[in-house]
């Protein structure tokens, strides 16, 4: 495996693991599906859909090829997608701290869902 290759993976890892220690235990790292991907981690559900996450861990920021990704992934899973990528700084004492990237339209519906007005 490459460098890079596990430098995701152990992200990845890294994110299911806080998820499943903070109120989501079904959440799962997926195993990729070429170009019909559904994210890095399935397994959160709401009663009106469900959620994927994109998880990426460079130096250098692509946050708009990133997104498009995540959504991608997210319409092939017919899912919500987050992204979550990785904060310099922010280590294993502040992985709550990592940043969480959605569109608009995602964080409309995530928003209604939970009863905001």
């Amino acid at each position: 495996m490459s460098k890079a290759k596990q430098k995701g993976t152990t992200y990845e890892t890294q994110v299911r693991i806080h998820l499943n220690d903070n109120g989501f235990p079904n959440a799962e790292r997926q195993v990729l599906h070429g170009n019909k991907d559904t994210g890095d981690i399935k397994g959160i559900a709401s009663p009106t859909g469900k959620v994927i996450l994109q998880c990426k861990n460079h130096q250098t920021m692509q946050l708009s090829t990133w997104l498009n990704d995540t959504e991608e992934q997210a319409n092939n899973a017919n899912a919500l997608g987050i992204l979550i990528h990785k904060r310099k700084g922010y280590g294993e004492n502040k992985f709550n701290q990592q940043y969480a990237t959605m569109t608009l339209e995602t964080l409309l519906k995530l928003l209604k869902e939970a009863g905001y007005q």
